[in-house]
């Protein structure tokens, strides 16, 4: 099995859960505050756009918070390597923002806008690096159990034997 924390330290998982949990709380607040509501038409194209990046905040948010708490779940022995890196509980898609609109809104949404994008996106390349790594592992373990040389990712002699293999193989 993959060393866990070689991925995604215990420290690092719990600092970007952390600031995900603190921006949708943020995110909660601002938007059932109105403020923006009170200082524009509620007709108007703005208002509208601004409920729709609402809810594509939550969405990105709720995707990242899902995603987190499975590689909190993976880490504390509640989720298998193979139940983990299942396509159900990937990281998903998030919808684009229109930007256009959004330069349009107050300050304080347009930081919590961006901010929630920019958090998906960090988790993204997070979740596409593990995803590549954990691909090469599993073929050094498929080679390792053709060629019936050994791997570990602990013992760098046994690492040879298995990349030689793939290599060959």
């Amino acid at each position: 099995m993959a060393n866990r924390e070689s991925f995604l330290t215990r420290k690092v998982l719990d600092a970007l859960y952390t600031e995900s949990m603190l921006l949708a709380d943020e995110a909660r607040s601002y938007f059932e505050s109105g403020r923006f509501k009170e200082e524009s038409d509620p007709g108007n194209l703005l208002a509208v756009s601004f409920s729709c990046e609402s809810l594509k905040v939550t969405t990105r948010l709720m995707h990242c918070i899902a995603w987190l708490l499975n590689q909190k779940a993976l880490h504390s022995g509640e989720l298998s390597d193979g139940e983990a890196w299942n396509l159900n509980r990937a990281l998903g898609e998030a919808p684009a923002t229109d930007q256009l609109m959004v330069d349009r809104f107050p300050a304080e949404a347009r930081q919590i806008v961006m901010a929630s994008e920019e958090l998906f996106e960090r988790l993204q390349r997070l979740s596409t690096r593990m995803d590549y790594a954990m691909s090469i592992i599993q073929r050094f373990r498929t080679c390792s159990a053709v060629c019936k040389a050994p791997f570990s990712l602990a013992r760098p002699d046994q690492t040879v034997a298995a990349s030689v293999c793939f290599i060959v193989g």
